[in-house]
């Protein structure tokens, strides 16, 4: 039963510490601040959010790093012929 309860406390801590990485939209452009978002919500009652893509491409490893450039050279390659 032990088991079961640091399994779920330790499944707990894993997901709560994760990082959200989300830009809040104000209107057209991201909101400058918390502050900024918090007031145009009172004004408008919306406010949209995006996921940070910034983040997606830290996780690409340098093997496909180095596999994308050698397609672009191949692309390149073929456009000059």
């Amino acid at each position: 039963m032990k088991i079961i309860f640091y399994f779920f406390l330790l499944l707990f801590f894993l997901t709560s510490c994760a990082a959200n990485k989300v830009t809040y939209l104000c209107g057209d452009a991201p909101c400058a601040n918390k502050k900024e978002k918090e007031e145009y919500f009172k004004k408008t009652m919306t406010v949209e959010s995006i996921e940070d893509k910034n983040n997606l491409n830290k996780n690409i490893s340098v093997f496909e790093k180095i596999k994308k450039k050698k397609i672009k050279k191949k692309k390149k390659k073929k456009k000059k012929k």
